[in-house]
């Protein structure tokens, strides 16, 4: 899901992130991004943002107006794209150009372009469809599958199910949920 916001430092500082069970990519629109974590003093200043699962509440304040565009992922979507685990992020927020390389091409492109936002969304979209096609291949669509039945029913199903519906062993699903 893309999503384009515009957040003043009031609005920004009022909006709690709660505990979520998405991850984040975030491509800052303004010259020289800067938001700390109310909670933990942490400042983020990257161009583009990776934020892995969040159980703990996530409260950012700016010295100015935000304005953002967000992607975030279904729990396997990243994975899909990205192949790094999720677990490895947990509770983090990253550089993304750092965690994916791939991206710093497309930071000078960004860059000249701040102020279209649409022409922004256009490159990530493309980039990560791109990224998408040349992973799936190694993505293993009983995982993928697996995660969205347990999306959906909110985490209210046994192991030991899914495994037979999903023709998985348990220390397989184990391996890929640890």
């Amino acid at each position: 899901m893309f999503a384009y916001a515009a957040l003043s430092p009031e609005e920004l500082s009022n909006t709690k992130f709660l505990p979520d069970n998405a991850t984040s990519l975030t491509l800052f629109l303004n010259k020289n991004p800067t938001v700390t974590d109310y909670f933990t003093g942490k400042t983020v200043n990257y161009r583009i943002a990776f934020a892995g699962q969040y159980s703990v509440p996530v409260l950012y304040t700016p010295q100015e107006t935000i304005r953002l565009i967000n992607v975030d992922f279904l729990p396997w979507g990243a994975y899909s794209i990205f192949g790094m685990e999720q677990s490895a992020l947990h509770n983090v927020t990253s550089d993304a150009t750092v965690l994916f390389p791939e991206l710093k091409a497309l930071v000078p492109d960004l860059e000249a372009h701040l102020d279209d936002d649409e022409y922004c969304v256009r490159i990530l979209e493309n980039f990560l469809l791109s990224e998408l096609q040349k992973r799936t291949k190694y993505a293993d669509e009983r995982v993928i599958a697996a995660c969205k039945e347990i999306t959906e029913s909110k985490g209210n199903l046994q192991i030991k199910g899914l495994c037979k519906k999903k023709g998985m062993s348990h220390s397989r699903v184990t391996n890929y949920f640890s």
